[in-house]
């Protein structure tokens, strides 16, 4: 039993196996049918390993069986920073028979630290529309973040590329116990640019709660929306169109920072506040104890439901109408394996 063991720990140090772990919960290939049961659409994913050749060195301490008390040493062994991603995707969308399917590849590429760096689409032509990404790193009260700073679309041709447009991110720390300075970097302001790289379209995010969860943003300098959440900032209760801020804020009569740590579901959006604000369009939400949205109810008053298996996946979603009767809008079915 000694011997063995000694020998497998050794093996283990000399020849250190894949990490199957990085395999897990991968999804492999996505089918949709219609109501008929007939194949609308395929989409199968490739994966690979990305810095293999990176590691770190770790000091390795087998555990000891209560039946081992000697020849045991300490290793130091290779810990990789490889990480398994996607890279390609390959979508069949079918459109009558077999013959006129139509077949969509992606194809993916990564940073030196495993970041999505580009993203291409091969059109039926033969170009490609090209997502290209660019990162920063910004520093943190207890580390860093690495967050997209640049994205600009591409097509691509055999005559090279032409930009598209494109998108710049700028952040602002945000404070998570004031006067403690413990702070993380969140989204500022996003903008979109033409091919000309002039602006064209404006995002500001104006408010968090501190558990970093957006509390309004604004569109061009005109379209206000207003986000509400609780349960220590895990569940969304409502988003709130054409009212701002400081509106909402003043008909609660509350911060809506205070709202996101309620821990239990009150009406707080009556019709009262719909009295006092007219012209906000009012989306609401349930969540169950998983902090997955059960319910959403739009400012006409139409709901929709979701439902979850064990395992906290969405299985159906649906709507009822007139009569009460239910009228399926969605159904999934998960076929994993050895599940």
């Amino acid at each position: 039993m000694a011997e063995n063991y000694k020998t497998f720990l050794k093996h283990l140090v000399a020849h250190p196996t894949e990490d199957l772990i990085k395999r897990y919960g991968k999804i492999s290939k996505e089918v949709y049918y219609n109501e008929n049961g007939k194949m609308q659409k395929c989409v199968e994913y490739k994966y690979q390993y990305n810095n293999s050749d990176k590691y770190g060195l770790c000091i390795f301490t087998p555990s000891f069986p209560l039946d081992i008390y000697f020849g045991l040493f300490t290793h130091i062994a290779q810990e990789s920073f490889r990480t398994f991603v996607p890279v390609s995707k390959r979508t069949v969308i079918y459109q009558g028979s077999q013959e006129e399917a139509k077949v969509q590849m992606e194809y993916f590429s990564y940073s030196e630290n495993g970041y999505l760096k580009e993203q291409a689409m091969v059109k039926n032509n033969g170009d490609s529309l090209i997502t290209w990404n660019l990162y920063g790193n910004y520093s943190t009260s207890s580390g860093f973040q690495i967050l997209p700073t640049d994205r600009k679309l591409y097509l691509g041709t055999s005559h090279g590329r032409k930009i598209l447009k494109s998108y710049n991110f700028s952040y602002r720390p945000l404070e998570v116990l004031p006067g403690w300075r413990q702070y993380f970097n969140v989204l500022a302001r996003e903008l979109q640019l033409d091919e000309n790289y002039k602006p064209i379209e404006r995002i500001d995010y104006n408010y968090y709660d501190k558990y970093g969860n957006i509390l309004e943003k604004v569109e061009n300098n005109s379209k206000h929306t207003v986000f509400l959440w609780s349960h220590y900032g895990q569940n969304p209760r409502a988003r709130i169109e054409n009212a701002t801020y400081q509106e909402v804020s003043s008909v609660l009569g509350c911060k809506l920072e205070d709202l996101s740590a309620l821990t239990v579901y009150t009406p707080i959006l009556d019709n009262d506040f719909r009295i006092k604000l007219p012209c906000a369009r009012v989306f609401t939400y349930w969540c169950n104890q998983r902090n997955s949205i059960t319910t959403s109810t739009a400012p006409n008053g139409q709901s929709t439901y979701y439902t979850y298996d064990k395992r906290g996946r969405l299985i159906q979603t649906y709507q009822l109408n007139e009569e009460g009767r239910m009228e399926i809008l969605q159904l999934n079915n998960y076929h994993i394996v050895n599940e």
